[in-house]
């Protein structure tokens, strides 16, 4: 197990849009925390978006993990509106 944290956004969402996705949804042992806007130093991130801290499986890469969280509330995969590391 490695482990995983940081944040994930969703362009062209809702809050209302994101939060059913995430009902259900659990990977290994990765808490989760829904938001509905960031703001990181002089930057503020106006889509709603997921904060992720924990243990993932050692088959995941930081790119598997963004895919499968994107993909639960229908976005394409691609490592965009994420900044997540794995150690």
């Amino acid at each position: 197990m490695q482990q995983i944290r940081g944040f994930i956004w969703f362009e062209d969402r809702g809050f209302d849009d994101v939060r059913p996705g995430f009902k259900d949804f659990g990977l290994d042992s990765v808490g989760q925390a829904l938001f509905k806007s960031i703001t990181m130093g002089d930057s503020k991130i106006s889509q709603p978006g997921v904060f992720i801290t924990g243990r993932v499986d050692n088959k995941y890469s930081s790119k598997d993990v963004v895919n499968l969280f994107r993909e639960r509330i229908g976005l394409e995969r691609g490592l965009k509106g994420c900044d997540v590391s794995i150690e």
